[in-house]
């Protein structure tokens, strides 16, 4: 049963998966790199990026005002609720 054959495929088979380890490892390696360059480019761009800076500049005074908070607090309520009533109906 334990002949030079079957340590042999054992063998083989530790070298195949070390081998896609190393592989899967640089690809996703060398995937997250250009995915922060993508995200560094963009973000430069839109520093520069006059109507984009002025959208957010509209979002921040938004953000400010009172009624605005007040609004987002009774969505989330809103939406709160409706997870816990869709949860209750699952479970019955």
């Amino acid at each position: 049963m334990t002949s030079a054959k079957f340590y042999r495929r054992i063998i083989l088979a530790c070298l195949w998966f070390l081998f896609l380890a190393v592989v899967y490892g640089k690809n996703r390696q060398t995937r997250e790199e250009h995915e922060a360059e993508q995200a560094a480019e963009l973000t430069a761009r839109l520093v520069h990026d006059e109507e984009y800076q002025a959208i957010m500049r509209e979002m921040e005074e938004r953000e400010k005002d009172p009624e605005h908070q007040y609004l987002k607090t009774l969505l989330r309520e809103r939406d709160l609720e409706e997870m816990i009533n869709k949860a209750l109906e699952d479970t019955e």
